[in-house]
C-alpha cells in the first residue's frame, strides 16, 4: 500500500501536472496543424459526383473498403483553388515551422511558460479567423498557415526548456515523452472529429472545424498562464519536499556550448530520423487525395484514421513499457519516437503488401 501511495503521490506532483498540461498543449496544437488537411475535403469544389456514382464506377474492381457505403450525399465546396495554391497551403505550415530554432532562445530569455502559452494562444486566434478570412482570398489562407506554423514551432523547444528546470534526471525522459505523446493523440482527435464536423458541423461543415478546435485551444491557453510556472522556486503550491528534491537533483548549467554542426550534418542517425519524420508527415495530408482519387466519404476516412491511430498507439505504448522493463536505467526520449516511426513504417508496408495480394487499390491514410 505504501508503494502504491508513493506512486500516486508522484503522478500528482507539480512536475507531473506540468507534464499533463504540456501534453494537452501539444494535443491542441496538433489539432490546429491537421485541421486544414481534413477541411480541404469539404472546402474545395469537386466534380459533380456523388459517392453513389463513385461506387458504381468501381463495380468492376472488388474493393471491400467501399462495399455497402452507397449514399446520395453530395459534398459541396466553396472554393476553386489551383493545385499549386493548395499545395502551398499545406506546405505553408512548415514554411513557418522553421522558426523552431528561435523557440529555445526565446524560452531561455522569457521563460517556457510565456513562450508556450503565447504560441498556443496565437495559433488558436489564427484558427478562429480562418473561416472568415479564407472566404476573402486563398492567399490569406496561405498567410494564415505560415503564421500558424511559425507560432506552433515555438512549442517543442519551450517544453524542453520547462523540463530542464522541472525534470529530475531519473524522470525527465518519460516526462518529455508523455508530453510529446500529446502530438499523436492530437492526430487521433483532430482527424477523427474533423471528419464528422465536416459533414455535420455548422458554417458549411468545414468552418466548424476551425471554430471548435480554435475555441478549445483559446480557452486552454488562458488556463495555461494560471497553472504553469517556469521553475519550482516561483510555484505557489509546490510542497517543500518536492521543491528540495528538484533543487537537489536538477543542476542547471548556464554555460553556452558550441553546437557541433559538422557532426550533426554528417551523422547517419540525424538523416535517418529526418527521413522517418518526413514520411510520417506525409501521413497527415492524404485526405484530399482520398476524396479526389478514391471516392472515400469523409466519415469513412474518419473511422479508418481513428482505427489506425489507436492501433498504432497501443503498439507503441506496449513496446515502450516492455523496453523500460528491460533497461530501467535509460531515459532516452528518442527511443519513444524511434518505436513510433518503426511501427508506423511497418504498418504501412503491411497494408501495401495486402493491397497488392488482393489486387485492389487503397489509400494509405
Amino acid at each position: 500500500m505504501s508503494k502504491f501511495t508513493n506512486e500516486l503521490k508522484r503522478y500528482y506532483s507539480c512536475r507531473w501536472r506540468l507534464c499533463y498540461a504540456c501534453g494537452m498543449a501539444f494535443l491542441l496544437l496538433q489539432t490546429l496543424r491537421v485541421d486544414l488537411s481534413m477541411a480541404f475535403v469539404c472546402m474545395l469544389k469537386t466534380p459533380n459526383r456523388t459517392t453513389e456514382e463513385v461506387n458504381n464506377t468501381t463495380n468492376d474492381q472488388h474493393c471491400s473498403g467501399l462495399e455497402n457505403h452507397s449514399t446520395n450525399q453530395t459534398f459541396e465546396g466553396e472554393f476553386e483553388w489551383s493545385n499549386s495554391l493548395q499545395s502551398n497551403m499545406l506546405a505553408g505550415y512548415f514554411y513557418g515551422y522553421m522558426v523552431t530554432v528561435l523557440g529555445g532562445i526565446l524560452a531561455d530569455k522569457y521563460g517556457g511558460k510565456r513562450v508556450l502559452g503565447a504560441s498556443l494562444l496565437s495559433a488558436s486566434i489564427l484558427a478562429i479567423l480562418h473561416p472568415s478570412l479564407s472566404r476573402i482570398s486563398g492567399y490569406i489562407t496561405l498567410v494564415l498557415r505560415i503564421l500558424t506554423g511559425a507560432v506552433s514551432g515555438l512549442l517543442p523547444p519551450a517544453i524542453q526548456s520547462l523540463f530542464g528546470r522541472w525534470g529530475p534526471p531519473q524522470e525527465i525522459g518519460i516526462l518529455i515523452g508523455f508530453s510529446f505523446a500529446g502530438q499523436l493523440l492530437g492526430s487521433i482527435v483532430g482527424l477523427s472529429i474533423s471528419g464528422y464536423l465536416c459533414v455535420y458541423g455548422f458554417d458549411n461543415g468545414w468552418g466548424s472545424i476551425f471554430y471548435v478546435f480554435g475555441g478549445i485551444s483559446f480557452m486552454f491557453s488562458c488556463v495555461w498562464f494560471y497553472v504553469v510556472y517556469d521553475n519550482p522556486d516561483v510555484h505557489p503550491t509546490i510542497s517543500e519536499e518536492e521543491r528540495s528534491y528538484l533543487k537537489k537533483t536538477i543542476k542547471c548549467e548556464n554555460a553556452v556550448k558550441n553546437v557541433p554542426w559538422k557532426r550533426l550534418f554528417l551523422s547517419p542517425a540525424v538523416w535517418a530520423i529526418n527521413f522517418g519524420l518526413h514520411l510520417n508527415t506525409l501521413y497527415f495530408f492524404t485526405s484530399l487525395v482520398i476524396q479526389n482519387k478514391y471516392g472515400y466519404r469523409t466519415s469513412q476516412k474518419t473511422l479508418n484514421t481513428m482505427r489506425n491511430e489507436i492501433t498504432k498507439t497501443k503498439t507503441e505504448n506496449k513496446l515502450f513499457f516492455e523496453q523500460r522493463k528491460i533497461n530501467k536505467q535509460r531515459n532516452d526520449t528518442c527511443n519513444i519516437k524511434n518505436i513510433s516511426l518503426l511501427q508506423l513504417s511497418l504498418f504501412h508496408l503491411l497494408r501495401v503488401s495486402k493491397a497488392r495480394k488482393q489486387n485492389w487499390k487503397v489509400p494509405l491514410e
